[in-house]
């Protein structure tokens, strides 16, 4: 059955905010063309995503979470079409055509901030300008764009606590109105049959073999399901977030990464549910609750990292912030890194972890941040590495925390931590897994072992349950490390 192909005038091209509710895109698409058609599309860029160490886990969740809003597009009578086209550089054509081929005078898109991103966005505004379309380019995947948060004389903050103060100042001077989300104001409206089918969603993508697990499925929610999740979580972890948060086995946190990641959910919708259930919509009342104040905090780091991306596009090719560290002559010892791959390291915490992302695509923020600083530092493998396979394997990888966070632990990154910081894996251990829960959920040979030997066991109880010895002399290393700082002049 062919199309019937009528003139739609305006496209909403979905990228990281794969959602319906609450979607800017299609309340400006139609608000701005109320008596014109509307179409939706997705590009699908596998080779693009391969180079950008995409994981099959987060393409996976993609295409399920296409699946849903097809869905709901189709009870709206907006056709979603899919390009699968092979990267980057071959969109701005694929697009002319696509947009010739339905008559498109107007995309809606959301601006996304790494280098490859904003040049595919110079590269398509540059190409369809020519041909009298528009690029509609808005801001959805951080709260406030990279170039608002500046200091007074217009330069860049370098330093998250003094950015973070500037963010909230900006906040407190947004109307209520602009910061509380209107659910029925943004609601897609209902439009005639177009006479265009949907495309089907793929069950795979060329070059992203399907996850063995499948545990990207236990993630695939529905955006009304989602919102019901994060207010419960406001509603029982939050005011305990502060307390509970850096303990895995707890799992306290909101979980909310993998759905920001590819936008399902945005922080404008997060900071609204929380005014909404918290503070009767008074941004500083939120603010003086301790648990909604380091929640924030998070976000706005998030925000960050995005801002940094912008402004030192270095950090998009595989560049430290502090160029200074280039000098730092990092090991390629794929032995060891294998061995922290593999969750085969010695170091029970270090292993636990590391078994926890191979099986479930998923690590909790507290060990990312152990593991981060075992390889960088302890182990002395390059930061870039690791960044990599997180990147490889994490269903909620996004380049702008991933960079940050790693940059972060490996002391290369702006605000990072002091090159002198680096956390013992056992005493993060000792405090964070007490009873060495999560240790024995992800490492078995050692569940019946007593909470005190769990998280180092002497070298015969190693031998006997098969359980590997350190393959490094943590003391010594951390030595070394510190000293091999200490000579670079930052």
């Amino acid at each position: 059955m062919t199309e019937k192909i009528k003139k739609i005038t305006h496209c909403v091209w979905l990228r990281e905010d794969l959602r319906v509710q609450d979607q800017e895109g299609f309340k400006q698409a139609q608000e701005n063309h109320p008596d014109q058609s509307c179409i939706a599309l997705y590009i699908f860029t596998p080779e693009t995503w391969v180079l950008h160490d995409r994981s099959p886990q987060q393409i996976y969740f993609i295409l399920e979470n296409l699946k849903l809003i097809s869905k709901k597009l189709e009870n709206l009578n907006i056709p979603l079409k899919i390009l699968n086209i092979k990267k980057y550089q071959q969109i701005p054509e694929a697009l002319l055509k696509f947009c010739q081929t339905y008559q498109i005078q107007n995309i809606y898109a959301a601006r996304n901030y790494g280098l490859d991103e904003l040049n595919r966005d110079k590269h398509c505004d540059e190409l369809l300008k020519n041909f009298n379309i528009k690029i509609n380019f808005r801001n959805d995947f951080v709260f406030f764009p990279p170039h608002k948060i500046l200091k007074p004389d217009g330069q860049i903050y370098k330093i998250f606590t003094a950015y973070k103060k500037a963010w909230i100042q900006k906040i407190l001077g947004t109307p209520t109105e602009l910061l509380i989300f209107n659910s029925s104001a943004h609601a897609v409206k209902p439009q005639a049959e177009t006479g265009i089918f949907s495309d089907p969603i793929p069950s795979n993508i060329s070059g992203f073999s399907c996850p063995q697990n499948q545990i990207y499925k236990n993630w695939v929610l529905s955006e009304e399901d989602l919102k019901n999740k994060f207010k419960n979580f406001i509603k029982y972890d939050l005011d305990d977030y502060s307390k509970n948060r850096d303990f895995p086995a707890l799992n306290k946190n909101s979980r909310l990464s993998p759905y920001l990641a590819i936008g399902i959910i945005n922080i404008r919708q997060i900071l609204s549910l929380l005014m909404q259930e918290k503070s009767c919509g008074n941004f500083l009342d939120l603010l003086a609750q301790e648990g909604a104040e380091i929640f924030i905090n998070e976000l706005i780091w998030r925000d960050f990292y995005q801002m940094i991306l912008f402004n030192f596009p270095r950090v998009s090719k595989h560049q430290p912030y502090l160029l200074a560290t280039n000098q730092i002559h990092w090991s390629s010892d794929q032995n060891l890194f294998q061995s922290w791959c593999e969750g085969k390291t010695g170091f029970p915490i270090i292993d636990a972890s590391m078994r926890c992302l191979n099986q479930t695509g998923f690590l909790h923020n507290r060990l990312r941040m152990i593991v981060a600083m075992f390889l960088s530092k302890i182990l002395w493998i390059d930061w870039r590495w690791g960044e990599a396979y997180f990147m490889k394997n994490l269903i909620d990888g996004e380049l702008g925390a991933n960079n940050g966070g790693w940059q972060w632990c490996a002391s290369t990154g702006t605000d990072s931590a002091p090159y002198f910081r680096i956390f013992s894996p056992l005493l993060q251990s000792q405090k964070f897994d007490p009873e060495g829960i999560f240790i024995r959920e992800y490492l078995p040979e050692l569940k019946n072992l007593d909470s005190k030997k769990i998280h180092d066991p002497d070298l015969d109880t190693r031998k006997k349950l098969g359980y590997p010895s350190p393959i490094v002399n943590y003391a010594v290393q951390r030595k070394w490390a510190i000293e091999s700082f200490k000579k670079i002049k930052i």
